[in-house]
């Protein structure tokens, strides 16, 4: 109902919040908890993802899109993890984990150009002057 990058932008969110929480948790109880919450919104992510990628690749191209978004995903975390960490230890781990889950909250960005795309385009009213009340041919706007 919500639509592919709707969706894909509320995990998002959801993962982010999550990994924000884990920094703000106190005890291990909730620190598992907070995990898990951000564990499944990261899962609940992937596929909204994934077809999003799909959705945007053809066939002669599919392997070198998802390749590169592996590579990306790859490149961003190898800089991210050591900044991280540095953060860590000059800081606090909490301090970490609150910087990492918002820097994260960024990557709804790269989803905004595949909402835009799924905005419903508004439908044109049949001609009343037209014999068979016909607009043309009808756009079918995957959902």
């Amino acid at each position: 109902r919500l639509g592919v990058a709707r969706t894909a932008i509320l995990g998002r969110v959801l993962n982010s919040v999550g990994a924000v929480v884990m920094g703000l948790v106190g005890g291990p109880l909730a620190l598992v908890a907070a995990y898990a919450f951000t564990y499944s919104m990261h899962g609940f992510l992937g596929p909204m993802h994934a077809a999003l990628l799909h959705r945007v690749a053809e066939a002669r191209n599919r392997a070198t899109i998802l390749s590169m978004n592996s590579m990306t995903a790859f490149a961003a975390f190898s800089v991210a993890g050591p900044v991280i960490g540095v953060l860590a230890e000059r800081t606090t781990t909490q301090t970490a984990m609150v910087t990492a889950g918002a820097l994260s909250l960024l990557g709804l960005l790269a989803y905004l150009p595949a909402r835009r795309a799924e905005r419903p385009r508004p439908r044109s009213r049949p001609r009343s002057d037209s014999p068979t009340n016909s607009s043309g041919p009808s756009i079918h706007t995957p959902t």
